[in-house]
């Protein structure tokens, strides 16, 4: 008598870069708040498509990958100005 087989269980695909679902998946992301400086609201567009983030928030707030990414790429860009400054005026004095 043949026996039954079990059905698998559906495979997850791990999602990668390439794949578009990986950009559009929500995940949490806490701005930097400091009050003085890092005090106002974040915008970031996306390929036409923008978010405004509030920073002074206790909780992070759910944003999906590609917003996230592009405020990462921001700051760093952001902190290689910094350094870049900071090296010539150090080299001027």
């Amino acid at each position: 008598m043949p026996t039954k087989t079990e059905p698998k269980a559906e495979e997850v695909k791990e999602l990668t870069p390439n794949d578009r679902e990986y950009w559009e998946e929500k995940i949490p992301y806490k701005p930097f708040y400091d009050g003085e400086y890092y005090k106002d609201d974040i915008f970031v567009c996306v390929n036409g498509e923008s978010r405004v983030i509030k920073r002074d928030i206790d909780e992070p707030v759910m944003l999906e990958r590609k917003f996230v990414q592009a405020i990462k790429n921001a700051e760093e860009q952001q902190r290689a100005a910094r350094r870049y400054r900071l090296a010539h005026i150090n080299n001027e004095a």
